[in-house]
């Protein structure tokens, strides 16, 4: 991508709705942990003898095995969603901040310093603009 490109992709980017998904992932995953100790409960209760009993009984432990690893799964993917969601408000959050400052740059300004006189603030936040008023008042009658 170019520089414009991910600008405006961070522009139409929400933390929140990645998140979102990734709680959901999280609440899936302790309901899948629910439904895989469920299914490792209940066969026991079978009541039938033979290859039929081993044979469900298998795959029962495989359906419940195959459920927690699920799970594993989804909150291991919530966990990256959510380090995604963090890496998206950071970036939004930088690329304002610096679109902030970009304007205030130009006109000699800083956010904190608007209650300030425009040439104190230009001082302060912009080293060289001293040097050029000093070097304004020498060559000025």
């Amino acid at each position: 991508m170019s520089h414009e490109q991910m600008l405006a992709w961070v522009d139409e980017a929400s933390s929140f709705y990645v998140q979102d998904a990734a709680d959901r992932l999280t609440k899936a995953a302790t309901k899948m942990r629910e439904i895989a100790k469920t299914l490792r409960d209940r066969p026991g209760r079978v009541e039938w003898k033979g290859e039929a009993e081993k044979a469900f009984m298998e795959w029962a432990d495989g359906l419940a095995s195959s459920t927690h690893s699920l799970a594993d799964y989804s909150d291991d993917a919530s966990f990256w969603m959510s380090q995604a969601s963090d890496a998206i408000a950071l970036a939004v959050f930088g690329v304002r901040v610096k679109r902030r400052w970009s304007i205030f740059d130009g006109l000699g300004y800083c956010c904190h310093s608007l209650s300030r006189r425009p040439s104190d603030a230009r001082r302060e936040y912009c080293p060289s603009a001293e040097r050029q008023d000093r070097t304004e008042s020498r060559s000025s009658p």
